[in-house]
């Protein structure tokens, strides 16, 4: 029988488990760098000169450079290694989007197959690529650091109700939807211009809108038992200005709690 355990027990977390999504030059790899350090990038994006310079940050990247596919095994050994070892406070994996690619070619095994990222996997093999995405999350989930995974946007049209939504672009129709039942956090990175200074903000949405979902399980409960979120709906693509609320709301909740209620409702 299983242990039964109080949900009062339950602290706020110290590692996060992050999703970053957005479109190109949304400030996603950017962000990710901003959690602590020492951190390792798994970069499959090949996108280096985004940390280039920056101090505390390694980075492995994987590129297949043969016929013959090799990466996709590398990067698993790599991920499997850095779950028990390493001095890694932080590690990212950038992308999911371009890991598919790595995937595929193992399924296949061959590199460069089809003129489309999706061309050449029979149906049985597209269960093969649900598989190995479940298990690199169930991996992540496992480390006892930040871990933190990058994704582009895909457009999707709901089936039911006909409205476009923003989703994590991952190749297929079904784990594009179930890939946050693995995460906690799950933030839609974005620009804006200040209305003042007309200077581009780099923002994180951490709840959902219309078209972007997101969710944030960083909540506090109130007397009557009501939600309250420690993060803003939109906060800046920064993690020391997250970590600091959640340590202030962990350091005396009934106060925090009343400094946001005081906030949100001016």
């Amino acid at each position: 029988m299983g242990e039964i355990k109080k949900a009062t027990d339950i602290n706020l977390p110290s590692e996060l488990n992050v999703m970053l999504y957005g479109e190109f030059a949304s400030g996603k790899t950017t962000f990710a760098t901003t959690f602590p350090k020492p951190l390792l990038f798994f970069d499959t994006d090949l996108r280096h000169q985004t940390y280039q310079g920056v101090e505390g940050i390694d980075y492995i990247p994987y590129k297949e450079t043969g016929t013959r596919p090799r990466e996709y095994q590398s990067f698993m050994k790599d991920l499997k290694k850095y779950q028990e070892e390493g001095e890694y406070k932080t590690v990212v994996l950038d992308s999911i989007t371009t890991l598919f690619k790595l995937i595929k070619f193992d399924i296949l095994g061959r590199v460069g197959t089809g003129s489309s990222a999706s061309e050449g996997l029979t149906l049985p093999q597209w269960g093969q690529v649900t598989e190995r995405f479940e298990e690199i999350f169930d991996i992540l989930r496992g480390y006892d650091k930040h871990t933190v995974i990058v994704s582009h946007e895909q457009l999707i049209q709901d089936e039911l109700s006909g409205e476009i939504k923003t989703l994590v672009m991952m190749i297929g129709k079904k784990f594009p939807q179930r890939a946050p039942l693995y995460i906690d956090e799950i933030y839609y990175c974005h620009t804006a211009k200040d209305r003042e200074t007309r200077e581009l903000q780099y923002l994180a949405r951490t709840r959902s809108d219309r078209s972007h979902p997101a969710r944030t399980s960083l909540n506090l409960r109130d007397k009557n038992e009501r939600v309250i979120p420690i993060l803003d709906e939109v906060e800046p693509q920064n993690f020391n200005v997250i970590m600091d609320k959640v340590k202030e709301a962990r350091d005396n909740p009934e106060k925090y709690i009343k400094k946001v209620k005081k906030e949100r409702s001016e």
